[in-house]
């Protein structure tokens, strides 16, 4: 198995030179990673990157959530690695909002009304076409 910073650094590579076949198996590699419980910041930085290149967008937003639901938030050098679009993603991403009693809620369910709670304001994003910068 590769390791992982060996699969951050080939699939520019490999997107570049259209090397799809080892493209999609490193993503597999790193998709499975991300979804480990024990999973590092610093990797969901690095999917957040990946994803960026890739324009691959599902895989951003995942990342994105499962970044802001740890307890250790984004330094100010990770801000800088994944773009302001990003940071912004994910700080709408940490203020949850209950749609039912309208209570300020960091949870995913709500303490009040035991309803699943949405990020505010991440469903009318409008993407921005330079949103990989």
């Amino acid at each position: 198995m590769i390791p992982w910073d060996d699969a951050i650094a080939l699939i520019p590579i490999a997107h570049k030179y259209c090397m799809q076949a080892l493209e999609i198996s490193t993503l597999k590699r790193i998709k499975t990673e991300m979804r480990r419980p024990e999973a590092s910041k610093e990797k969901f930085v690095d999917v957040i990157r990946i994803s960026k290149l890739l324009d691959l967008f599902s895989l951003f937003f995942e990342a994105a959530s499962r970044l802001a639901d740890r307890a250790d938030k984004l330094s100010y050098e990770d801000a800088q690695k994944i773009g302001l679009f990003a940071f912004y993603v994910i700080t709408g991403f940490s203020s949850r909002v209950c749609q039912a009693c309208r209570e300020l809620n960091i949870p995913r369910v709500c303490s009040g009304c035991k309803k699943l709670n949405r990020p505010i304001g991440l469903y009318n994003i409008e993407i921005p076409a330079d949103w990989r910068i």
